[in-house]
Parts: structure tokens; C-alpha cells; sequence
């Protein structure tokens, strides 16, 4: 059986957040973009956001955007501008479950 491998996967409901991932080439313009996934959504995906531990260890990898604004952006969507004037890094973690047996 031949299964083909999923895209990446976007997990945000902040559309400058997507922008920043797409300019920055870590995502194709055609990426898939949810505000909430279940397991079978990120099984085996390279994951872009934010996820419990519980999702991320099924997910190939997570990619997380440390964006920090100030007190002046809270309650505001963030634009582009502003997202690459937060960036404080980007991380790229793989999770995994261990038995404790």
C-alpha cells in the first residue's frame, strides 16, 4: 500500500501569522490553514503553531513562532509589520510519548 505523505499544516486563526510562514518560505502559499485539528489532522504532519502535547506528539514536527507583542497590541490583530517586529524565534520541536514502564 502506497500512502502519500500530507502537506504541511497551519494551525493559527491569525492570518499574518500565515503571511509571515509563506515570506519567510517555511510554508508553500497553498498551505492548509485550521483553527482547530483534531489527531487525525496532524498524525505524521509538520505542524505550524501552537498544539497541546497530546497533538504534537503525533504530529512529524511542530514549528513554533515565539511572537511577543506588547501591551499595545493586546485584543488587536496583529498585521504582518507587525508580526516580524514580535518575532523573538523560530523553533522546531519533535514530541514524543514515553511509557513510563
Amino acid at each position: 500500500m502506497n500512502i502519500e505523505p500530507r502537506g504541511k499544516l497551519v494551525v493559527t486563526r491569525h492570518k499574518a501569522l500565515v503571511l509571515y510562514l509563506i515570506e519567510e518560505g517555511y510554508v508553500p502559499v497553498d498551505v492548509e490553514v485550521c483553527n482547530y485539528v483534531r489527531e487525525d489532522d496532524v498524525r505524521d504532519r509538520d505542524v505550524y503553531g501552537i498544539l497541546p502535547f497530546y497533538l504534537a506528539a503525533l504530529a512529524s514536527s511542530l514549528t513554533f513562532v515565539d511572537i511577543r507583542p506588547g501591551k499595545e497590541f493586546k485584543n488587536v490583530e496583529l498585521t504582518l509589520d507587525d508580526v516580524y517586529r514580535c518575532v523573538k524565534g523560530v523553533y522546531i520541536y519533535t514530541v514524543r510519548e514515553v511509557d513510563d514502564e
